[in-house]
């Protein structure tokens, strides 16, 4: 199968089920008999063990995928997948779960491929409808995340020189940031008041225009 993914926990089985639901097989290696189990189950292609034993790599085909999804929830055992991934099959993809800051800068140390926080992403959908409930139009609520989204992905690179040299430095460099971020969504709230685009964009608003229009005999 094109896809290996280590771990299919809570963050791996949405991923995992997104990817087969787009026609992606996908080869899922687990250390939990209960998971074992209920996949099989469902017909997926499971071996169970350690994900950074390098036998169990070969038997899932790691010498022919294209991707590795390493998705546990450990950050000793996701790092030693990782090393043996890059050290045995240099020419795999390696996208990661990663589970708080410093694991995430050990992903940047390895240059890994691709990697998220384990609740960034939900946690921003969340704060984008919690803005809604607070009077913010949708496209608004929207390209605020945006904006936070590449501001954060940057800042964590450019801190990732002072993480372990200079604590000092880092804390002094996160606050200018945090600064510079307010000032980011300010801007963007100002430049952006009335969002006339928003109901256009707003895909069921556009469904219920649709919707109605039809009713009235207008097609």
């Amino acid at each position: 199968n094109p896809v290996i993914i280590a771990g299919f926990g809570r963050f791996g089985v949405v991923m995992g089920r997104f990817l087969i639901a787009n026609g992606m097989k996908a080869t899922i290696l687990d250390n939990n008999p209960d998971n074992i189990q209920v996949l099989g189950k469902f017909g997926f292609k499971v071996y169970y063990g350690d994900a950074s034993r390098s036998d169990l790599m070969a038997s899932a085909g790691a010498d022919e995928a294209k991707v590795l999804v390493v998705a546990v929830d450990n950050k000793q055992q996701s790092l030693k997948i990782i090393d043996l991934a890059q050290r045995k099959y240099p020419h795999l993809k390696i996208l990661v779960r990663a589970m708080d800051m410093d694991h995430t800068y050990e992903l940047i140390k390895r240059n890994v491929h691709g990697f998220e926080r384990d609740t960034f992403e939900s946690s921003l959908s969340l704060g984008i409808e919690a803005l809604t409930h607070l009077g913010y139009k949708p496209y608004q609520a929207h390209r605020l995340a945006q904006t936070f989204r590449k501001h954060n992905r940057r800042v964590i690179r450019e801190l990732f020189q002072h993480h372990l040299t200079d604590e000092k430095k880092y804390r002094s460099e996160a606050k200018k940031y945090a600064s510079e971020l307010e000032e980011l969504l300010k801007t963007e709230k100002e430049d952006s008041s009335g969002y006339d685009l928003d109901c256009s964009w707003d895909v069921s608003s556009r469904r219920e225009e649709i919707q109605k229009l039809q009713q009235d005999g207008i097609k």
